[in-house]
């Protein structure tokens, strides 16, 4: 080998995600299982449709996820964590905008061990008053810290002026909410809504037959006879400007947002409005950061992103910066916005940002779990399992007029909220 010469190199063709076997357990949990023969570990994410957007009552599920190891018929808290511990595993429990996400990690050998634990969490909790006070009062103080930060308060006033204060999108937690929460409306919340929703169950690992079968005698939700909560979300952007001065901060969060059509995100191209995100605020080489960052010194981080619920979709922009330059970083951001609908971005910079995107893309793949991750955003969104085969081509084939068409299209009429 002649190591004064470098390597050939030959440019990445992409990826081809690995495709569950897909089956519905006897219990009714649709499951999607990527099998790792060589794996010593087992994880699933099980998502159930009983979460923000479901609850009868504001704060249900997110108090619901801190309670369900607070105690069960057999066992207190410390005793479900001590168990836990002795396996080498995790439980968790997240109420996020559209699921109930229960997340289970552990050595293959402990799997049917900590699936124990997890139905007994599951079913036989019991939500004890005194563990239920200290988790009331540990969220209350953290809402009353959050409420301090200008980028909570500018979140909030934006999410509610979007979506209202009916959608769950628009509602916001408040210390005085947790007051109609008590034991029996989560334990009714419990039997009457994450035990009898709908849910699928994403698997990963070493699995073996005698696995499933532990799984299908450990999750066993029953079916549900209640009628679902209709909800609604705002169809149409309501472009405004809102500023809330708070005379002792040093800094004011700047956050802009538009709500986009059902189905924009995919249904537009998604690579081209990947590389459109990327271009304007996705990543160190953006527009947003160049000129408000290097070149103005008017914020450390400026990002934009879209955001992607089930009942919604949201390009959003954010930055924090010195309190006396809010309205130049405003004007900047716009400008920024404004360019990119007029003019043709260069060669160089469309390269720069597609190389960007298929090295973020390669490295989302951090683990197995990441696998199923991915895949889980496809079903979630109702996309084939094969959506990513020729991502990469894709990307290439983007061309600079339909980066600046897709900005004329949906780069305008966004909201502004500024706290600080």
């Amino acid at each position: 080998m002649d190591r004064t010469i470098a390597p050939e190199l030959s440019p990445f063709k992409g990826i081809v995600l690995q495709q569950p076997n897909i089956f519905t357990l006897p219990n009714h949990i649709k499951c999607f299982l990527f099998q790792f023969k060589d794996s010593q570990t087992l994880s699933f994410t099980w998502q159930i449709a009983a979460s923000r957007w479901h609850e009868p009552t504001h704060g249900l599920a997110q108090v619901l996820a801190t309670m369900l190891r607070g105690g069960t018929q057999h066992k207190n808290n410390s005793q479900i964590a001590e168990l836990i511990a002795q396996t080498g595993g995790n439980i968790s429990f997240t109420a996020e905008p559209d699921f109930f996400l229960v997340h289970l990690h552990c050595l293959a050998s402990e799997f049917k061990t900590l699936l124990g634990i997890l139905s007994e969490l599951m079913y036989e909790s019991i939500v004890p008053e005194y563990e239920l006070e200290i988790q009331k009062n540990r969220i209350s103080q953290n809402l009353t810290v959050q409420l301090e930060k200008n980028s909570v308060l500018a979140s909030r006033y934006l999410m509610q002026k979007l979506y209202g204060e009916d959608c769950p999108y628009g509602k916001s937690l408040f210390p005085k909410d947790l007051e109609q929460i008590n034991r029996e409306t989560l334990l009714d919340f419990n039997t009457g809504y994450l035990q009898t929703s709908e849910s699928q169950l994403f698997l990963t690992g070493a699995y073996t037959d005698s696995d499933l079968q532990a799984l299908a005698q450990a999750l066993a939700p029953q079916k549900s006879t209640r009628q679902n909560i209709k909800r609604q979300v705002a169809q149409h952007n309501i472009p405004f400007e809102y500023h809330e001065a708070r005379p002792a901060a040093v800094q004011s969060s700047v956050l802009m947002s538009k709500l986009l059509p059902k189905g924009t995100y995919f249904s537009e191209n998604e690579p081209v409005f990947i590389l459109l995100n990327d271009i304007l605020g996705g990543y160190f080489g953006s527009r947003l950061n160049q000129n408000l960052r290097e070149k103005r010194g008017l914020t450390y981080a400026v990002h934009s992103w879209v955001a992607l619920l089930q009942h919604s979709e949201r390009w959003n922009i954010s930055a924090d910066v010195g309190y006396q330059r809010r309205e130049e970083a405003i004007e900047a951001i716009r400008y920024e916005m404004s360019y990119l609908q007029q003019e043709l971005v260069s060669d160089e910079e469309l390269e720069a940002a597609k190389s960007y995107r298929k090295g973020a893309f390669l490295n989302s793949f951090k683990n197995l779990e990441s696998f199923a991750s991915r895949y889980q955003l496809l079903h979630n969104f109702g996309l084939s399992g094969q959506h990513y085969d020729q991502y990469f081509d894709r990307l290439e084939s983007v061309t600079a007029q339909q980066i600046r068409d897709l900005a004329s299209k949906y780069l305008q009429d966004f909201a502004t909220v500024s706290v600080g």
